[in-house]
Order: structure tokens, then C-alpha cells, then sequence
């Protein structure tokens, strides 16, 4: 009777140490979602292929859904949804979340911006390029700045072989240390 329940606890304990592996070695692997058979990319938990014709759906949550959802059960950064309407000056969009707290932090994802080929319908009060803080702004070329507006007004021309500078007390002290031209308005 004894050997029968030693050799019972054994076969118990090969199959949950087989049982353990398995699991280790399923935690271990990527999901590959598809139309077809393939090897998910080994960096990405989760890949997802389509046959060309298919996309990714986000979930969809209305503006009170998104903000209803403070605080998080647990700190989510990178918490994606597509809030589908508008409320107020609060813009339909992909919103993902910034915050590394249960409180979320919901960023919009914009496509608008300035474009190469122009833009329309601005208004100076509204849109503009530049620097909502007190930085100068750079304008550069081959990664060499060639244009720099001074948080106090002043604008520095950078050329080849000669700086200007415009603008009142603009230069400062700079102004003695090379060869340059200095317009005062």
C-alpha cells in the first residue's frame, strides 16, 4: 500500500514540474494574431498582420468615458483609445496616456503641424512657430544655426564668415569677440 501512494506522489510531482516548465516556457512566448500562419517579431509581445485589407480598431470611448476613467485600477503609460466624439474645444483623436500613476495624463495624438508645403487658416493669436517658454528659437541648416530669435526681442543672422545682429542691445558682449555687423532699429 505504501509503494502504491509513493509511486502515485511521484507521477504527481513529474507532472507538475512538467506542468511548471510548460508554463514558464508558454510565458515565455510572443502572440502572432493574422489572417495566415506566422512567427510574431521576437521583440513585440503581440503582432498583429493583416492580408492588406484590415486595420487595427482601438477601443472607442466618448470624452466622459475617457475622463471617467480616473483614477486607473494601475499605472497604465502608453494606454491608448480613440475618444469618437467632441466635447467643448476637447477634439476627437487617438488619446494615450503620459502618466506613470494610476492618475491618467491624456495626451492627444495630433496630425496637425506645419506643413512643407504651407498651411491655411491660421491665426497669429492661435497658431504660430515658436516657443511657448522663455528659449530662443533656432532656425538651422546642415545642423548649424543660421537664424536665432533672442527671448529679448533681438534676432542674430548667422552667415558664413560674419554674424548680424538686430535689434536693440542685441550682440551683447558677443559683439567684440568677431567680425560683425551690427543693425540697430
Amino acid at each position: 500500500m505504501k509503494n502504491t501512494n509513493f509511486l502515485q506522489n511521484k507521477n504527481l510531482v513529474f507532472l507538475a514540474f512538467l506542468f511548471m516548465i510548460f508554463l514558464s516556457e508558454l510565458n515565455a512566448q510572443n502572440v502572432g494574431i493574422g489572417a495566415s500562419s506566422f512567427t510574431p517579431n521576437a521583440s513585440a509581445m503581440l503582432e498583429v498582420k493583416s492580408n492588406g485589407n484590415k486595420g487595427l480598431l482601438i477601443p472607442n470611448v466618448t470624452y466622459a468615458q475617457r475622463i471617467a476613467m480616473s483614477p486607473l485600477p494601475q499605472a497604465a503609460q502608453g494606454l491608448l483609445v480613440f475618444q469618437s466624439d467632441t466635447s467643448g474645444s476637447i477634439s476627437a483623436g487617438y488619446y494615450f496616456n503620459t502618466s506613470t500613476t494610476t492618475t491618467p495624463s491624456w495626451q492627444l495624438i495630433s496630425g496637425s503641424g506645419w506643413l512643407q508645403t504651407g498651411n491655411s487658416g491660421t491665426n497669429p493669436s492661435t497658431t504660430f512657430i515658436g516657443t511657448t517658454d522663455a528659449a530662443d528659437l533656432s532656425f538651422r541648416t546642415n545642423n548649424v544655426s543660421r537664424l536665432l530669435l533672442k527671448v529679448n526681442g533681438s534676432i542674430w543672422l548667422n552667415g558664413i564668415n560674419n554674424n548680424t545682429f538686430v535689434g536693440n542691445n542685441s550682440g551683447g558682449g558677443e559683439f567684440y569677440r568677431a567680425k560683425q555687423c551690427l543693425l540697430r532699429f
